[in-house]
């Protein structure tokens, strides 16, 4: 299997594996591209066993690095333009990722949104639901008013009651006067 192959499938290579400081990802992933250009540059080194000498417009330390590895200006600046598109690639993936994630959860937000919309258009659309509250206050105001009757002729049979125990009194009284 490639090192560019296990970086994907995310296999340890033995120097994540011995590496144990490089806790963050990111790191990791640095790391590894690293040493696979470094494993690119001295495999094209021992396969061409050649240096490259030509002047370029590079720094002169980057002018050293390529006639050390015996990599061809073309191929280097082939690789960097791979492991450029690599990164662009991986960051790319991780706003992808972002986006997504952040609308599933606006769409979630909005789902239980219309959820509540709808329960309360139910309760407060439905016709005869209505109809049902109006007829039970309509119950209520006629129940008040017998009520309200019920009371009144308590009150006019106390009252009578009353004027019956007068009269009775009365009449007892005239009895024992004209006794």
């Amino acid at each position: 299997m490639r090192e560019s192959e296990k970086l994907k499938a995310g296999v340890t290579s033995p120097m994540q594996q011995q590496d144990g400081r490089y806790q963050n990802s990111e790191q990791l992933y640095q790391k590894e591209v690293a040493k696979l250009i470094t494993d690119i540059r001295q495999a094209h080194c021992h396969k061409n066993n050649i240096l490259d000498g030509l002047e370029t417009e590079k720094s002169i330390k980057d002018q050293s690095e390529l006639e050390d590895i015996g990599m061809s200006e073309n191929d280097f600046e082939d690789l960097k333009r791979r492991v450029r598109m690599q990164e662009a690639s991986r960051r790319y993936r991780k706003r992808k990722k972002a986006t997504t994630r952040s609308q599933r959860e606006e769409m979630e937000r909005l789902k239980r949104q219309l959820r509540q919309l709808q329960y309360y258009a139910e309760q407060s659309g439905d016709p005869e639901h209505w109809q049902k509250v109006a007829n039970t206050e309509k119950k209520m105001q006629a129940e008040q008013k017998h009520i309200a009757k019920i009371r009144n002729l308590v009150r006019a049979i106390r009252e009578a009651q009353r004027d019956e125990k007068k009269l009775i009194r009365s009449i007892g009284s005239l009895i024992q006067v004209y006794k």
